[in-house]
């Protein structure tokens, strides 16, 4: 690996790291403008790791306290 693609290997991980802190809300103060391979890689964070609803979280609750 070539010193030139180890920095274009930096750098497009640097920016999916990026992406990835705007998909979830920790960046903020970040106003560099998203492309569109940036959306796809937010709406692809996004499906992966989905919140859960209310009615999941009591359904754990409530698994947890059985076991107890």
């Amino acid at each position: 690996m070539t010193k030139s693609s180890r920095t274009e290997d930096d750098e497009r991980a640097a920016r999916l790291v990026r992406v990835a802190r705007r998909a979830v809300g920790h960046a903020e103060d970040d106003d560099t403008p998203l492309t569109a391979e940036d959306d796809a890689v937010i709406a692809q964070i996004k499906a992966e790791h989905r919140r859960p609803t209310r009615e999941e979280l009591r359904n754990m609750a409530k698994a947890l306290a059985r076991k107890r």
